[in-house]
């Protein structure tokens, strides 16, 4: 039976191997968005990072994981971009607070409907701040194990999500509100209908890698922490 901390690693991995991405030597490279970059052995019991002997790209990121208690090696040649805590919830456990209400509906975009994709990938790049390739969703909402969902409230679309399934786990990804709908606890609502559909599907596990500014909003809920993934970036000539 994996740990917690594994079942994490290779939901999120399998997620990323169906955004795309081609192997050279023992490391996998995106094609376009995520711009993330890992090697074979992210998620093993081996936490040391050679020093690469291949030169990244400006915008990718080169991801390295631990868990809990456990430290690693890493090139000098890197500087770091980001951390997520990687986050899990026993469905089992989860009871939806007396004090919580899920407002609005969650709306999932079928796969033939590339309108509602392009706006899912609007909303999400501008509530992460960052460019998200509609090409890659348009391909990744074709496959059974994903569901892309906005969150609607009064006929209006407020935030994201990207729900990815593997066995009996349910990844939680590209949950994000914009900036003209936060404070509203529309995240909080986003949440509990994902982990309501999560239960009436018969999952068992809910993962997720949350942000520090996150962490809390899902530690109240009921995750709580197995571990970390770490990007890096290669330190250009003048830095």
């Amino acid at each position: 039976m994996k740990s917690r901390y594994a079942n994490n690693i290779s939901n999120m991995l399998k997620l990323w191997h169906l955004y795309g991405a081609s192997k050279r030597q023992n490391y996998w490279y995106s094609n376009s968005w995520p711009n993330r970059v890992w090697s074979d052995s992210l998620g093993s019991q081996d936490h040391h990072i050679d020093a690469i002997k291949h030169d990244l790209s400006p915008n990718q990121k080169l991801v390295v994981s631990t868990p809990l208690s456990k430290d690693y090696i890493l090139s000098r040649r890197l500087s770091l971009v980001s951390k997520l805590q990687l986050m899990d919830l026993k469905l089992n456990d989860y009871c939806l607070p007396n004090d919580d209400i899920a407002v609005g509906e969650l709306t999932f975009i079928d796969d033939f409907n590339k309108n509602l994709v392009e706006e899912f990938v609007k909303i999400c790049s501008t509530g992460f701040g960052y460019s998200i390739d509609p090409q890659v969703l348009l391909k990744v909402v074709k496959s059974t194990e994903v569901e892309l969902a906005l969150l609607t409230v009064n006929s209006c679309y407020v935030a994201t999500v990207l729900l990815h399934s593997t066995a009996d786990t349910l990844g939680i990804y590209q949950l994000t509100v914009p900036q003209t709908y936060r404070g509203l606890g529309f995240a909080n609502s986003l949440m509990l209908h994902a982990l309501n559909y999560a239960k009436s599907m018969g999952y068992q596990y809910v993962s997720l890698q949350a942000s520090d500014m996150a962490k809390k909003l899902y530690q109240r809920i009921g995750f709580t922490v197995s571990g970390e993934i770490i990007m890096y970036r290669t330190i250009q000539q003048g830095e």
